[in-house]
């Protein structure tokens, strides 16, 4: 399915195309069985705001391709406190991209989040990830940064309280 408006119902997410993208229908989402494939054009750009407040268990398989010189902001707010949380993403940067994912989990049950980024040539990577846990939640996050390609640039920070009980692995 082509986007020509700004929500994509398949994600739970809105996405923003700035002014100067004439286009707004060149980027592509397609979903299947939880699994939900975005492509983003080369010289293109998309900010996602992600926002997961649903009233139910989630489990979703994402998968995104920044062609060459393309650049995506993805903003992923987290606030389901009685839920769990199962989260993949496997995002490839293609020559020149650059993918920047600002993350900010304020609770769950559990939460887990399988994050892997690959870095083709002059790509760049920004990943912060804020969580703030009470009482027993738990939390698993997991980001990798893999550079396949020459001077690609990566940076990742995650952050966090922890109150009561709660756990993190990472």
């Amino acid at each position: 399915m082509e986007l020509s408006n700004l929500k994509a119902e398949s994600i739970g997410s809105i996405l923003i195309f700035p002014d100067h993208i004439e286009n707004k229908s060149k980027a592509e989402i397609t979903e299947a069985d939880g699994h939900v494939k975005l492509e983003i054009p080369h010289d293109y750009e998309v900010i996602i705001y992600d926002k997961n407040a649903s009233a139910s268990d989630c489990n979703m398989d994402l998968e995104i391709n920044l062609s060459e010189n393309s650049k995506l902001t993805y903003l992923e707010i987290q606030n389901t406190s009685d839920n769990n949380i199962n989260k993949n993403k496997k995002i490839k940067c293609g020559k020149g991209s650059k993918f920047s994912r600002y993350f900010l989990c304020t609770g769950s049950k559990a939460t887990i989040s399988n994050v892997n980024v690959y870095l083709e040539e002059n790509s760049e990577a920004d990943d912060v990830e804020i969580f703030i846990g009470n009482k027993d939640e738990n939390f698993e996050l997991n980001t990798k940064l893999v550079h396949s390609g020459i001077n690609s640039k990566g940076n990742v920070l995650i952050k966090g309280v922890l109150l009561d009980k709660s756990k993190c692995n990472s």
